[in-house]
């Protein structure tokens, strides 16, 4: 779709005729309605990431470590390691560890679950391809995200 400026260039270079000039504006009109439907459509299906759907859909194996990374691996992932670690010590009976790791040096792990930064998910993916549970997060401090691992673990160990 034209900005403004290109519009009124485009009705300056409109050959006379008031026939002309509605069938441009037309076509622009046209083109904001295509525009909007397409956006429309992609804007509904990334709604959810795919990186919690395939973590929720490939529980094949037992989860046995949780990786929160991060380009580096320090700072705020591993403040997040404390806070999961904190709500992991009531529950006695779930044993995982849970480290922080900078991307470039994760490697496959099917009993691993990855956390990482919703925009750094396909980072993670790119380095460690394959099947692999991924979890993307907004703000590794304070997600819901954690909630569902807890869940994940409680209901995995009640599945042994």
């Amino acid at each position: 779709m034209a900005s403004p400026g290109s519009i009124i260039s485009i009705l300056l270079l409109t050959p006379q005729g008031i026939g002309n000039f509605l069938a441009v504006l037309a076509g622009v009109g046209l083109a904001a309605v295509v525009s909007f439907g397409v956006a429309s459509v992609v804007l509904l299906r990334s709604h959810q990431p795919q990186s919690e759907v395939n973590a929720t859909q490939h529980i094949q194996h037992a989860i046995r470590k949780i990786i929160i990374t991060g380009t580096q691996g320090i700072g705020t992932p591993q403040m997040a390691v404390a806070i999961l670690q904190a709500k992991l010590k009531p529950l006695n009976d779930i044993t995982v560890s849970v480290v922080a790791e900078p991307i470039s040096a994760l490697t496959p792990d099917q009993n691993a679950l990855f956390i990482a930064r919703e925009d750094l998910v396909s980072m993670v993916h790119d380095q460690v391809p394959g099947e692999i549970r991924i979890l993307g997060v907004t703000n590794y401090l304070k997600s819901p995200v954690y909630d569902q691992v807890l869940a994940m673990l409680q209901a995995q160990n009640q599945a042994k």
